[in-house]
């Protein structure tokens, strides 16, 4: 009969922690295929599909997970961890102005849903892109709506200049 190979216990215990490591892995993925298949996500799957279906917007979604700080649940403390979060997005391409009818049939619609948008604007390339954040313990929609590069009703305006000096110090290794 063969004995098993003598192993070292440092490197054992990084073993046994590949494997823990591995294991929170799994059990994360099988956490999220949960919340994936559950009644609740496939519903606001539905309900954001048809909308972006609706106005002819291309659509995506990820499991993502939100944060959640420790609490009280009667006189046990629960930990800090994450929850699984569904992460959507609706992409609206070449619009005309963020006006188009597009946009605002779909931003109407989830504003009857009691949904407060956050917005962020990026000027910095060629076609003017504003996103729209919703956000709740359930899930984060994002819309983002991009107006064509050559639209006359919206474009990007340079407004002012700024000078930037970057100082980067220089570093080498000296031992004596």
């Amino acid at each position: 009969m063969e004995s098993a190979p003598f192993i070292l216990p440092a490197v054992q215990d990084a073993i046994d922690s590949m494997i823990g490591s591995a294991q929170h892995y799994i059990d994360v993925g099988r956490r999220d295929m949960e919340h994936i298949y559950s009644m609740t996500t496939q519903h606001h799957l539905a309900t954001f599909g048809a909308m972006a279906e609706s106005v002819g917007g291309k659509f995506s979604a990820y499991v993502g997970s939100r944060f959640v700080a420790g609490y009280y649940e009667g006189e046990d403390w629960i930990s800090s961890q994450t929850v699984p979060r569904v992460q959507i997005t609706i992409r609206l391409l070449q619009l005309d102005s963020f006006k188009d009818d597009k946009l605002v049939t779909l931003l109407e619609a989830i504003d009857s849903m009691g949904l407060k948008a956050e917005t962020h604007d990026y000027t910095s390339s060629e076609s003017p892109n504003r996103d729209f954040r919703f956000e709740t313990d359930e899930y984060q929609l994002s819309v983002d709506a991009w107006v064509r590069s050559d639209s006359e009703l919206c474009r990007r305006v340079k407004i002012g200049e700024t000078i930037k000096t970057v100082v980067e110090e220089e570093w080498a290794l000296q031992c004596d």
